[in-house]
């Protein structure tokens, strides 16, 4: 039997198309896929690093936590709202395992912002305030007031709390409001 030739170009609506480059598109396109696919699989099934946290016999009860500094351990105590004036307060307890220590936290002034579950960007309002934290003992911190943009909000998706310069961070995310 005599192999037949493929014909070389295609002619489509008086317009004539050349089939090797179509034929050569579609084989870099199915490597392209190819390449995404792997690439995916790999990111997928790769181990995320491990998350440090302090030691079992230090580590805060309930909340949500996060060590910063190497030396501070901030917790959530709570995240309150109130309905009748649509804002939403925040209370902190952070230890410090340094040496006495002082410094502002909160306020907008240090770079403290959320994220509603609607997206809205929350701010607190006015500066933060200067705390004193000795070693060893937990201070609770209420944070200011943070004004809502919308009333069914229940949870702030991402919390940023920037601390003395604002050049620390602490953020939390997926904090559920408690609404009285």
């Amino acid at each position: 039997m005599k192999k037949q030739k493929l014909p070389e170009f295609l002619l489509i609506e008086n317009e004539k198309i050349n089939l090797k480059i179509i034929i050569l598109t579609m084989k870099k396109l199915l490597l392209n896929l190819c390449l995404c696919a792997l690439f995916v699989s790999c990111t997928l099934l790769t181990p995320l690093p491990p998350t440090t946290y302090p030691p079992a016999g230090d580590r805060p009860t309930g909340g949500r936590m996060v060590a910063f500094q190497g030396n501070y351990t901030v917790q959530i105590v709570e995240c309150t709202g109130s309905r009748s004036n649509q804002q939403i307060e925040i209370v902190l307890m952070i230890t410090n395992k340094g040496v006495n220590s002082g410094f502002y936290i909160g306020g907008d002034v240090y770079g403290t912002m959320a994220v509603d579950n609607y997206g809205n960007t929350l701010y607190p309002s006015g500066y933060g305030s200067h705390y004193e934290f000795p070693t060893g003992v937990p201070v609770k911190i209420v944070m200011r007031p943070m004004k809502l943009a919308d009333p069914r909000t229940s949870m702030l998706s991402y919390l940023k709390i920037g601390i003395g310069d604002a050049k620390k961070i602490v953020e939390f995310r997926n904090i559920p409001i408690t609404w009285f």
